[in-house]
């Protein structure tokens, strides 16, 4: 379950930076640069918040979440999308800087996802990532 399209980045960022942000020819941006940037955005949103709900928060359930997590979503993509091409513009730096401070805040229970049911906490206290044998805090 995705918290943005593709289309909503490139929206963001505009149709001509992202083909400027995602490749060296063409007039199209790079579909794969693209999902690229947005998943991994999304990958680290379930990593915080995978500290206290159950993730990825189904964004149908939870749409007032979900307009969160969107806007979660496209911050960190721009800025990743954005890096590719140095330097970085300081809005798209300090939402990304926001984006990750909120959920740092939200992994903590300082803030909570905004939802009318709260989504499912998830079952464990500290999740682990195991690659082979080797099994570590996801810090």
């Amino acid at each position: 379950m995705s918290y943005a399209s593709n289309d909503e980045l490139i929206a963001r960022v505009g149709t001509t930076a992202a083909v400027q942000l995602t490749t060296d020819t063409g007039t199209t941006p790079d579909a794969a640069v693209v999902t690229e940037a947005r998943t991994a955005a999304e990958a680290l949103i379930d990593r915080w918040l995978g500290r206290r709900y159950a993730t990825p928060v189904d964004v149908v359930t939870h749409a007032d979440a979900g307009v969160v997590l969107k806007a979660l979503t496209l911050d960190l993509a721009e800025y990743t999308l954005c890096a590719r091409r140095t330097p970085v513009d300081k809005d798209v730096r300090q939402r990304h800087e926001d984006a990750v401070a909120w959920l740092e805040k939200a992994a903590g229970g300082e803030v909570v996802l905004p939802a009318a049911v709260t989504p499912a906490a998830t079952t464990a206290d500290d999740p682990l990532i195991s690659v082979g044998s080797d099994s570590r805090l996801m810090d």
